[in-house]
This record gives structure tokens, sequence and C-alpha cells, in this order.
């Protein structure tokens, strides 16, 4: 499904020949992938922004990696469900009406990539690290829609 597309007002080319209408997705259903680490706070913004401007609902992904956690600890599996809790909360705290979040486990790139393809988001804005740049690359080479990064280290 296409996102609704916003207009906004009329812009030039730089010579100020030419004006045409800059306009811009509306992302109403956005997937944030993220690890809950201290880095993420940018991609949090981000996805808060575009869910209050559209009015939309952003659901949260914690993803913990097959990599890290083959079986899941009791005590990591806790600690992600609290990380997640607080990130729930800080989105509501900056204006996001409707947020949902869901704690998985698995491989990154096959976990966002299922779950962008089959739940009908409109985009999935992702924190960037140095260690997930790769799958960041990944899931932008194949992801069947916009897929949004935020800078490692902003907050």
């Amino acid at each position: 499904m296409d996102p609704q597309m916003t207009s906004l007002p009329m812009t030039s080319d730089p010579t100020g020949e030419k004006a045409c209408p800059a306009v811009l997705p509306e992302f109403k259903r956005i997937l944030l992938v993220t690890s809950l680490d201290d880095g993420s706070k940018a991609a949090l913004a981000a996805a808060a922004t575009l869910a209050r401007a559209s009015g939309g609902f952003v659901h949260v992904l914690c993803l913990l990696e097959a990599t890290v956690c083959e079986r899941p600890d009791p005590q990591v599996d806790a600690n992600a469900t609290q990380k997640l809790t607080i990130a729930l909360e800080a989105l509501r705290g900056l204006g996001v009406e409707e947020v949902h979040g869901r704690v998985e486990y698995g491989i990154a790139e096959n976990v966002i990539l299922r779950r962008a393809d089959t739940e009908d988001f409109d985009v999935v804005v992702l924190g960037s690290t140095k260690h997930r740049r790769g799958t960041n690359a990944y899931v932008m080479a194949h992801a069947r829609i916009p897929v949004m990064t935020t800078p490692c280290g902003v907050s």
C-alpha cells in the first residue's frame, strides 16, 4: 500500500527559474527496529516525528540477534522487555498516541524484512551503529518499503 502524499509549499530550484511542489510521503505505519541501546535515541526521535506528522503509529521491534542469544536467557528477555516498556513510554512522551512493541530473537536481516513485508508498514526506521551498518545496508537493498536510518551516536 502506497503512503498518502503530503504536499508542501512551492519551492524553486537554485537558479530560481522553476517552481515545483515539494511532496513528501506520509508514513502512518512505522516499524522502528532497535536493540534499545544508548545509540537508539535518534531512531526513536525520528520515528516519533514521522508518527506525529502523519497521525500514525509506531511499532517498536526490539531485536535480539540470534548470534547474541541462541536460546533466550530469561534475564536477557526480562531486560529487553523492560527496555521496550521504557521505549514505548518515551514515544508516548514524544507525542505518539498509538504505540506497540515486541521483543524478537533471530537473524536481524531476516526478522526485519519478514516483519516489513508481512505487516503492511509504510517505512522502517533503523538506528545506525558501527557494528550494524551491514544489516542496515542489506535491509535497505532488499526492503520493499522505504528505509530510514539515523546516524550513530546522535541523541
